[in-house]
């Protein structure tokens, strides 16, 4: 997933791995310490790396009225 300005665009992200204008990797962090010399000497701040599985998912709840009206400040 390719993420700018915090927000996460899955499309682009095949399209980018596809053209192969993007390594991707299946790994969670911490990295090993074969991962970590890897990407250290290929990978940081030289070529782009899509490391699918780094972050846990994220459940997003829709807040209740009340809540809402915490967050506007209107209580």
């Amino acid at each position: 997933m390719v993420v700018a300005s915090g927000r996460s665009h899955p499309q682009c992200a095949r399209d980018l791995c596809a053209a192969g204008e993007v390594d991707e990797w299946e790994a969670e962090l911490p990295f090993t310490a074969e991962q970590q010399k890897e990407f250290l000497s290929q990978y940081w701040q030289k070529r782009p790396l899509l490391v699918r599985g780094a972050a846990p998912s994220v459940v997003v709840s829709t807040p209740t009225p009340r809540q809402r009206a915490l967050l506007s400040g209107r209580c």
